[in-house]
């Protein structure tokens, strides 16, 4: 699996743990709806509001706590409908650039 994901990734990142990658060059997390916990993403703010774009009202849903331990990646399986792939893409891609604003790159 890692192998597989650090190839979809290219060379932006490295990996850091299981959990968390950084982008090349800096100390900032980025992100990523396959590798990062929904309770990570909730406890921040703009990475809240950047899931919460493209799947409205997931934050605020009266069971989101049990998944908090979870990827989106895998919460996908329960919900293909409305966790899209496309909107996974959309969700990584706003993470980089999150990460990549963090970092101060553009």
């Amino acid at each position: 699996r890692d192998a597989q994901e650090s190839r979809g990734l290219g060379d932006v990142y490295k990996r850091q743990d299981a959990e968390l990658l950084e982008l090349k060059g800096s100390s900032v997390v980025v992100y990523t709806t396959s590798s990062t916990l929904v309770g990570v993403i909730l406890d921040d703010p703009e990475a809240r509001a950047i899931v919460d774009k493209y799947l409205p009202g997931f934050s605020t849903e009266p069971r989101i706590d049990q998944g908090r331990g979870f990827t989106l990646a895998f919460m996908q399986k329960f919900d293909s409908k409305t966790i899209t792939d496309e909107k996974l893409a959309a969700i990584n891609a706003d993470f980089e650039a999150l990460a990549k604003s963090r970092a101060g790159l553009k």
